[in-house]
């Protein structure tokens, strides 16, 4: 009632959304607990002596009259909770639909189901922004597939068949349990099939807990026929094997997803540092295509380098040669070697070629060629005979190792070595 009067009065469509979405919350977590407390009034245990007590409370006789006044009561809150707030979900999410959808199973017919699901999520997104009350049911939603936006309403109901609606079912018969395993394999079987969440993550953990729940519930069957009381020894067995149930299919599935993911983590970075060394080749007009980059020796500006205006933001080169250039600066302190490193440096020295070269036939570095190819660009846009093209290199201090490097101002690139132009100028 109070978040109904704050609704109505509300000035902001921003605050009714988040009144709402809070009511929307509050029916989530209330709904099964108040529908088992309406199905317990009416489940009550007969007595040969044709006497009938509540099952949940043995001192309420069924046949009194006060019960039969709260079982009628307790009928009216079944098309308020059990029935009543599904049903409200789907409307919501009925009158949506189309927005909610956004056309992702048509677009699965045009292109695969990956590009299908990226462009209706945005597109969703886009109805969020221009439909204010739409992510007011961001809630009922956001975790599903557009094209499976009724599927908390199939989630719901699957709860209150689970918890609710057992009660009128031979309560505390094998049946019972027997009942509740049938409906569990077919909500597994349902999400392994349509798989509706968006993150696979969120639908292979699911499918786990799905499998603890069937494997919990065969158990509890299992019980119910006296299965582990043959003797001492199997009822050990059993213990370990109910035990196990609750930890094994979670603890595979949060093991798989994390190696999953840290391989998916591992790619994209590639991917962008990739993207990034083919943007900053691009930017500076020079063309690094015939330079092998993947054997890391080659030292770059670091990701994400960009000048706006007079200023530039800039990070020292990658610090996989650090160590070896530690020691070619004059005067500087020398840097203590990691076997990685040294290994990595010596890598660099042993793939000098003179195919490699590509430069009169001299034998020169990875990181050299990439310097000459440098000054190949800058000779070809006439600035060769520039006099300040010493002017053109920035020494700028790294904190974090305690040593300066060489930002260049026009292409970009950056060295811990010192270039060969200062070089020539100090001689």
């Amino acid at each position: 009632m109070i978040l109904g009067f704050a609704y109505f009065v509300a000035s902001s469509q921003a605050l009714k959304n988040a009144l709402f979405e809070a009511f929307l919350a509050m029916t989530f977590l209330i709904l099964p607990a108040v529908s088992i407390k309406i199905f317990t009034t009416f489940a009550c245990h007969n007595f040969d002596d044709a006497t009938s007590f509540l099952k949940s409370d043995y001192s309420i006789n069924c046949k009194d009259p006060a019960h039969n006044f709260y079982s009628l009561y307790a009928t009216g809150m079944i098309l308020v909770y059990p029935i009543g707030i599904p049903l409200m979900y789907f409307v919501l999410l009925w009158r949506k639909r189309d927005l909610l959808e956004a056309g992702q199973t048509v677009k699965e017919e045009s292109m695969s189901e990956e590009k299908a699901l990226k462009l209706a999520l945005e597109e969703r997104k886009m109805n969020e922004i221009e439909d204010p009350t739409l992510k007011a049911l961001s809630f009922l939603y956001g975790s599903y597939e557009p094209k499976f936006w009724w599927f908390e309403v199939f989630e719901t109901l699957r709860k209150l068949a689970l918890t609710g609606f057992l009660v009128f079912l031979a309560p505390g018969t094998a049946a019972q349990v027997l009942f509740s395993l049938i409906m569990c394999f077919f909500a597994l079987v349902a999400y392994r099939d349509r798989r509706p969440f968006v993150s696979e993550f969120t639908d292979k953990f699911n499918n786990a807990a799905q499998l603890q729940l069937f494997f919990t519930l065969l158990g509890a069957l299992a019980m119910k026929v006296n299965l582990d009381n043959e003797n001492l020894q199997n009822k050990g067995y059993f213990d370990m094997i109910l035990t196990g149930v609750q930890f094994v299919p979670t603890l595979i599935a949060t093991i798989v997803n994390l190696v999953k993911a840290k391989r998916l983590t591992t790619t994209e970075i590639d991917t962008l540092l990739r993207e990034s060394r083919q943007a900053r080749s691009d930017k500076s007009g020079l063309d690094f295509g015939n330079v092998d980059l993947d054997d890391g020796g080659v030292e770059l500006s670091a990701v994400g380098s960009s000048t706006q205006g007079s200023q530039r933001s800039t990070a020292p080169p990658s610090h996989i040669h650090r160590a070896s250039s530690f020691n070619k600066f004059k005067g500087k302190k020398k840097g203590f070697k990691s076997k990685e490193s040294e290994t990595l440096a010596n890598r660099e020295e042993r793939s000098l070629s003179k195919e490699a070269a590509g430069l009169g036939g001299e034998v020169v570095s990875k990181h050299e060629k990439i310097q000459r190819i440098m000054e190949e660009g800058v000779r070809e846009a006439g600035d060769e005979k520039d006099p300040e093209a010493d002017q053109n290199w920035e020494k700028v201090y790294d904190d974090a190792t305690g040593f300066y490097y060489y930002q260049h101002k026009i292409s970009g690139m950056s060295t811990w070595e010192i270039p060969e132009e200062l070089e020539g100028k100090k001689a």
